[in-house]
């Protein structure tokens, strides 16, 4: 008698990227965020080539989104800027999602003006759609953006008008962060009242607060999105906190705190557990207070969110204080000071990774471009089409002049330079003509930088190579040679003539106006220049300028100093 055999296993098929990204949206209305992290990681692997860009934008899209509700910023704001650079093949809606979701990962990383930079335009995406629920997310983002640079009543005009368009739309995702954000808002705007004693205004607010917070949780519970509830309980809970109404707020912070504990609501464990601290405070348990505070700011300290530690750390002082626990509230103002300071460290750092990664970005972009229209090109031209060969010609020297320009300045560059000055020398010798070579430095320009920040420093940059270019002739080598250095070649132009336009210049920018960057700044710059007439190498003529410099430099600055 034969042996039977076993019945063959049958492979199961991998549900198609359609259905993935479903699984996605799925994921997302329920709370479900590490799973559905998960599946958008799992379509961006999957997708490949121009014919699944479309979807592996959308996956990028939701992995943003996804990555913001897990307290993951930074990676929210990379999978949302991918996904807004591939704009073209995502709808509307998506790329206004995408927009509003990096908007508040920018804002929860401090980086309140790339937060305003963003509204803009996604205020300006969503009224081209001319979509009303589109528009209510671009508001709903001004007024939280608002709202973290303290300006709380404009947040409150946008926040409203979210609201209207939301409800209009019914759009019960879009109605329930219009409620939730107004919450949050209607509780800064109270608590700023109530510390200027103005007690009815307060008043008023709570009342309107509570009304809001109760529809914004009975909007989590219907939609069965337990993140929302979570978060909606814990807003709830603390304005009834500041009402009075102690005890029903205690338990809305047990049941949302139990939520995050369940499903890994970190963030927002840390503000439930924040609320219940001030509510112990408000009931005049101090001791209480503290413990639960310096416990909510050891898991801020412990998940880098040093935004919520020094608003944790200002609390803890003032219950200090009140405490009157002078030596302790001191010792705490003191900590709040190192870790302001280490977080306007963060954030310049932060910034200047993001700038790095964006500029790679661009130029492995810029790149891929070029490469394809060179393909392009060549193509044309077997087929003999001419005016296409024109177009394709233009657009790549359109790209080449943009991959030779500083990317702050919007002069040469130093790639460009090097290339250019040694056929700059090489004519000037065949055709018997001068040529001189300025090399300039912003004075003191760290001290800018630190006393005024970076930002200005960028802008001060940006003006003088302005002022540069707007006094130089069209035949002259303007580039941006690193840091706060420029370098001017100037053909047909003997050292003389080049030492009298670079006092010119100097004059110029000594005179510009900088006042309106901050009222104290002013600039000045130190030249060194040499004519090229005797040298039989640019590299030399170059040296000798660098020597004039820093001669300028060690002569006191703000002078031209010649070979």
């Amino acid at each position: 008698m034969s042996e039977p055999t076993a019945p063959k296993l049958q492979s199961v098929p991998e549900p198609s990227l359609e259905v993935l990204l479903a699984s996605c949206e799925s994921h997302k209305q329920a709370g479900h965020h590490r799973q559905g992290l998960n599946v958008a990681a799992e379509i961006e692997r999957r997708c490949e080539g121009e014919a699944q860009v479309a979807i592996r934008a959308r996956a990028l899209q939701y992995s943003g989104l996804l990555h913001f509700r897990l307290g993951e910023y930074e990676f929210a704001v990379t999978a949302c800027q991918s996904a807004v650079d591939l704009h073209q093949h995502l709808p509307s809606a998506a790329l206004t999602e995408a927009l509003a979701t990096q908007i508040m990962a920018y804002i929860e990383l401090g980086l309140h003006e790339e937060a305003l930079q963003t509204v803009d335009e996604c205020l300006t995406v969503a009224q081209r759609s001319g979509d009303e629920l589109q528009m209510s997310w671009a508001l709903n983002r001004a007024g939280c953006a608002n709202d973290a640079i303290g300006n709380h009543e404009s947040a409150t005009g946008f926040l409203s008008q979210a609201l209207d368009l939301a409800e209009r739309a019914g759009a019960e995702e879009a109605i329930f962060a219009a409620l939730n954000n107004l919450a949050e808002n209607t509780l800064d705007l109270a608590e700023d009242y109530r510390r200027k004693q103005r007690n009815a205004l307060s008043q008023a607010l709570l009342s309107r607060g509570l009304e809001i917070c109760e529809r914004a949780v009975s909007v989590a519970k219907a939609s069965g999105n337990l993140h929302r509830l979570a978060l909606s309980q814990g807003n709830f809970g603390m304005m009834l906190a500041l009402a009075g109404q102690h005890a029903r707020a205690e338990l809305l912070f047990k049941e949302a705190w139990s939520l995050c504990e369940q499903h890994d609501y970190r963030p927002v464990q840390r503000v439930v557990r924040r609320y219940q601290g001030r509510t112990q405070l408000l009931r005049g348990r101090l001791d209480a207070g503290i413990e639960l505070l310096e416990q909510t700011l050891a898991q801020a300290e412990a998940g880098d969110d040093r935004n919520l530690a020094l608003t944790l750390m200002r609390e803890i002082t003032a219950a200090y204080k009140q405490s009157e626990r002078y030596s302790e509230a001191l010792d705490m103002f003191e900590r709040f000071y190192k870790v302001e300071r280490q977080r306007n460290t963060q954030v310049a750092a932060l910034r200047a990774r993001m700038l790095a990664d964006r500029q790679e970005l661009d130029r492995a972009r810029l790149e891929a471009d070029r490469a394809r229209l060179e393909a392009e090109l060549l193509k044309a031209r077997s087929e003999a089409l001419a005016e296409q060969n024109r177009q394709l010609e233009d657009q790549t020297a359109v790209l080449n002049m943009h991959a030779h320009q500083d990317a702050l300045t919007g002069v040469w560059n130093r790639r460009y330079l090097e290339q250019r000055l040694p056929q700059a020398f090489t004519a000037a010798r065949q055709d018997g003509q001068p040529l001189s070579l300025a090399i300039l430095d912003v004075d003191h320009f760290k001290q800018i930088n630190d006393n005024y920040g970076h930002d200005v420093g960028d802008e001060v940059l940006r003006r003088l190579a302005a002022l540069l270019k707007a006094h130089c002739r069209p035949t002259d080598l303007l580039a941006r040679y690193g840091g706060e250095e420029f370098v001017l070649a100037m053909p047909r132009t003997s050292q003389d003539v080049a030492v009298h336009v670079c006092n010119r210049l100097r004059d110029w920018i000594e005179r510009e106006d900088f006042s309106d960057l901050h009222v104290e700044l002013a600039c000045t710059a130190s030249f060194g220049v040499c004519g090229a007439a005797g040298f039989d190498d640019i590299q030399d003529v170059f040296r000798q300028a660098d020597r004039c410099l820093y001669q300028a430099k060690r002569d006191g600055r703000n002078r031209v100093v010649e070979a």
